[in-house]
């Protein structure tokens, strides 16, 4: 059977496409994530995390016993 050059065309156009669609979607996600992490490194520099887990500590210490009181991970975990 002969190659159709036609649906080949159209198969690398639309990868093509789709390369592109995936780059912007990256690079809109690399932004929020830039602004995310941003904010949590000056939630961290305020103190505003600590007075999270104080928070939240009565919940996460039967759920996470191994992790020490003071350890950043628990404001993390706290985050979430």
């Amino acid at each position: 059977e002969p190659v159709r050059f036609v649906k080949i065309t159209a198969i690398s156009a639309a990868a093509i496409e789709f390369a592109q669609t995936a780059a912007e979607i990256a690079l809109s996600l690399v932004g929020v994530m830039s602004l995310f992490l941003g904010m949590l490194k000056i939630g961290e520099a305020s103190g505003v995390i600590f007075a999270l887990v104080k928070l939240v500590r009565p919940i996460l210490r039967p759920l996470f016993p191994e992790v020490p009181a003071d350890h950043p991970a628990l404001g993390m975990i706290a985050l979430n």
